[in-house]
């Protein structure tokens, strides 16, 4: 009934595949580098991806975001 690897537990008790786990994990932070999300720090700056009324009200929309970006 039990684990034999673990027998006083009587199961694993991280079942699954380390390989996967550590392909997945580098998948995830491959998009989280890649996504691009901290650019909205740049919104209305000088030189930055979006300029003008509609810059400003974008950026007064993310405000309360933006600092659980960096």
């Amino acid at each position: 009934m039990g684990s034999s690897k673990y027998p006083r537990l009587g199961f694993d008790p991280a079942p699954g595949d380390p390989k996967t786990v550590r392909l997945t994990t580098s998948l995830i932070g491959r998009a989280d580098r890649e996504s691009g999300v901290a650019q909205l720090s740049e919104i209305g700056a000088s030189g930055g991806i979006r300029v003008g009324r509609s810059a400003d009200t974008f950026t007064k929309s993310t405000d309360k975001i933006q600092p659980h970006l960096k």
